[in-house]
């Protein structure tokens, strides 16, 4: 399809778009009120026993009525020729659906400038609003604009499909205008970025054509039917403890067309229409999720295009807590209950919700009450429909274990929804919230809040956790006074929330990241495998070309005590977090018995969370050490195996851990004898890694998938003269640093240095031996001198030869 045949084709639009040029909508919205006005005024006038009357005015009167009629009709007949190609809800005889146009792009298509389509574009009012919501500034779109460029005219415009909207035209000119596609480059927009935002406006635009229609039968569905109420009974007790739903949640605010969560709507649905035993049981972990779902099915209700046979019904939400709270007694409460169950049928036109349904039963047991036992005869019948939300654990726990009372249920079990589906319930909630703060919400932002949400929050489910980053997100960006919202902000947002530096690399974090091996060795000497194996680790991550479906990096150090291991994963914990006590430890010798697994994962039976659950949940950004891994439990093994290829793990409880923000090093011992050997013998370590991983793996210590699991097995070698030297004197250094708090000056000398070395060679222990000498001579000696007052503050000590002998 061409240029000229597109503008043909939205001929309808034309007259809409010339009204409004020569006529602008305010000023006959205006005229429209003020003949209304004037017309009452001349209705008063027209009565001759009042003290005000006006001879004329019955004249004036059908004179401003007709005006008002003219003006009427005129704006019926806008809003009808707007309507040409909408598309609607709810399908009616009065609009052509056959017939593709687009009205915000008729708009763009009667004022462009054949010759430079781009510039047309980006000039017209819905141009504009697609670069604010690119967080574009305005210079930066004028400076491009009258840059030198190609221009591209009308006429070389060649449309694919044969229905262009908004969303084909502006993607048409993005692949033809190399400039654009350049332009948009250099502000960090590509074209998934900008598809989206051109559609979501095009959406929005559709979306107020639509309300304009007062008269459609979507519109008109949502108003309340008088009569179908007439016929439906009153429940009084149900009122004084339900409440409907549509009071707790605003319908507004869920676009039912987007198509998300339309599966559990339709599952749900056809649940509800049964002629029995017509219930459903929601089964998540976020009770927003089946709220989220009942409230999509309801604006359904509402809307008139729900099934047959609930169409007019109405869903109460039970507050049991209030219930509960209300009758202390068994019978006084059961008499209550029933009375509610009674009126909901009663009534006729009552869906049930219950949001806690473990939670009521639990409650009603405490005051003696056996509340499965009173519901299942109501359940069983045809007149009453109920929706219950419970967790998982919940549903395994108290629910699956009543079988008799679960068979009156269907169950519900929500698809876990990804960043796609998360970003359309966040383009359906912003714009309340932009409303609320005063500040508008790039798209690119709202993809970058899903993708962090997503990617950086350890805790909930998608979207609600996106949701609650948007919520979040607003006043801080508020108490800045950042009017638009671009994705640069959500990085520095989720930074401080996360304290992991996300987004672009600045050029200050460039160049620590570059010397990352020299900030290393400022704490670990030596193991320079070990330190380049991790720097990269830290390069790869940073550049967000690493998989965010595993954790951060994952490392098997393998070597004799005493060499660093411990050292290095102190080292990227505050390389990477910002602090060495970013740090979850495991001694895992203490987990090789029969309980090691419910000791980390939980116990179900028990209701108990577990150790390695729990504190990855306090700490979901840290450096996971998992200390003489070999020892482990062959089932503790098995359930790394899962954590280092899929991130992620299920508690005893039923719940997801998210480990995907953890950085894990497993430590261990096997092989050492072999590296002990292979360097005596003077041979490259690095050149016997796979016969001494052959070996660990003969010797069933480790299965071969296990090593595979690892970003990077990395060997540790016994540490020579010279680096237990430069060991000896980092320990003095840290021991001078804390006596300087005293204000006094420790010198260190090489006969300190070389004493330490003597005392301290101990293969068996490595550097460790090291710090114990410093600890029990070094330490020991300044002690002395300080009790005895030999040194004070202002003072030096140095510590003799004869001293250490």
């Amino acid at each position: 399809m061409t240029f000229k045949e597109l503008k043909k084709i939205s001929r309808p639009h034309y007259y809409c778009l010339t009204l409004d040029k020569f006529f602008p909508k305010v000023f006959r919205v205006a005229l429209r009120k003020g003949t209304a006005l004037a017309a009452l005024i001349s209705f008063a006038l027209s009565f001759d026993t009042l003290p005000f009357y006006f001879g004329k005015a019955d004249g004036m009167f059908f004179l401003f009525i007709f005006i008002y009629l003219i003006l009427s009709f005129l704006e019926f007949f806008y809003k009808s020729m707007m309507a040409e190609g909408l598309q609607v809800s709810i399908n009616e005889s009065l609009i052509n659906r056959n017939k593709n146009l687009d009205y915000a792009l008729s708009g763009i298509l009667f004022t462009t400038d054949e010759i430079d389509v781009t510039k047309s574009l980006l000039e017209s009012e819905i141009g504009a609003e697609i670069l604010v919501r690119l967080a574009i500034p305005k210079e930066s779109v004028k400076n491009f604009i009258y840059s030198e460029r190609s221009p591209i005219m009308a006429s070389s415009l060649d449309f694919e499909s044969e229905f262009v909207n908004l969303s084909v035209y502006v993607d048409t000119i993005y692949k033809i205008d190399k400039s654009l596609s350049s332009f948009l480059s250099q502000n960090s927009i590509n074209q998934k970025e900008l598809k989206k935002t051109v559609s979501w406006i095009m959406k929005r635009e559709e979306r107020k054509r639509r309300q304009e229609r007062f008269w459609s039968k979507e519109n008109l569905g949502i108003i309340p039917s008088i009569g179908t109420s007439w016929s439906y009974g009153i429940a009084v007790d149900l009122g004084k403890y339900g409440v409907s739903f549509e009071k707790t949640t605003n319908l507004s605010l869920f676009d039912i067309e987007n198509g998300y969560r339309d599966g559990e709507v339709a599952t749900l649905e056809r649940i509800l229409e049964r002629r029995a035993e017509a219930n459903a049981i929601i089964i998540d972990d976020d009770e927003k999720v089946a709220r989220d779902i009942v409230a999509r099915l309801l604006k359904k209700i509402k809307l008139g295009i729900s099934l047959p046979s609930i169409e007019h019904k109405t869903i109460i939400e039970l507050d049991a807590n209030s219930l509960i709270a209300t009758y202390k007694n068994k019978g006084d409460f059961e008499a209550e209950f029933l009375k509610i169950l009674n009126q909901s049928i009663s009534a006729g036109n009552v869906i049930l919700y219950l949001r806690d349904l473990s939670g009521f039963l639990n409650s009603a047991k405490n005051l003696g009450v056996n509340l499965s036992s009173i519901l299942i005869p109501y359940l069983s019948s045809r007149n009453l429909q109920v929706i219950a939300f419970v967790t998982n654990a919940d549903f395994h726990f108290f629910i699956e274990t009543n079988p008799s009372f679960l068979e009156k249920f269907e169950r519900v079990i929500p698809n876990k929804a990804g960043v796609e589906a998360s970003v359309d319930v966040l383009l359906e909630r912003f714009s309340s919230i932009e409303k609320q703060y005063g500040i508008i919400f790039s798209i690119p932002s709202i993809l970058a809040l899903a993708n962090a949400a997503d990617r950086f929050i350890t805790y909930g489910e998608m979207p609600a956790k996106a949701l609650d980053m948007l919520i979040e997100i607003a006043p801080w960006v508020a108490e800045r006074k950042i009017f638009v919202v671009g994705e640069k902000d959500v990085d520095i947002f989720v930074s401080e929330k996360t304290g992991i530096t996300t987004g672009l690399v600045k050029e200050k974090e460039a160049q620590k990241i570059k010397h990352l091996e020299e900030l290393l060795h400022r704490r670990v000497i030596g193991q320079n495998e070990a330190v380049n194996g991790v720097a990269n680790a830290i390069r790869r991550s940073r550049s967000g070309i690493n998989n965010p479906k595993k954790p951060l990096t994952s490392f098997l150090f393998i070597g004799p005590t005493g060499v660093g291991k411990t050292e290095v994963s102190k080292a990227l914990a505050e390389s990477f977090f910002g602090n060495e006590e970013k740090m979850i430890r495991f001694d895992m010798s203490e987990y090789n018995g029969p309980g090691a697994f419910s000791q980390l994962i939980g116990d179900f039976a028990m209701n108990r969370s577990g150790l390695l659950a729990s504190k990855i949940r306090d700490n979901p950004y840290s450096v996971l050490l998992l200390d003489e891994f070999e020892k482990a439990a062959k089932d503790v093994l098995d359930l790394f195996l899962q954590i280092l290829d899929e991130g992620i793990f299920t508690d005893a409880l039923g719940r997801q851990v998210n480990c995907r923000n953890l950085i894990i090093i497993a430590t261990s011992n096997a092989g050492s004898s072999l590296i002990w050997q292979t360097i005596k013998q003077n041979k490259d370590l690095a050149g016997s890694k796979d016969l001494i991983i052959n070996s660990i793996i003969k010797d069933k210590i480790f299965r071969p998938e296990l090593f595979n699991r690892f970003d990077g097995v990395i060997f540790f070698h016994p540490l020579q003269k010279g680096e237990l030297e430069s060991i000896a004197k980092l320990g003095l250094q840290k021991l001078a640093r804390r006596l300087k708090e005293q204000n006094i000056e420790l010198v260190i000398n090489k006969d300190v240095i070389n004493f330490l070395v003597e005392k301290g060679s101990n293969p068996q222990f490595g550097g460790r031996s090291i710090n114990r000498a410093i600890q029990n001579e070094i330490e020991n000696l300044v002690a002395k001198k300080i009790v005895s007052g030999e040194a004070k503050a202002g003072s030096k000590i140095e510590i003799t030869k004869e001293e250490l002998k």
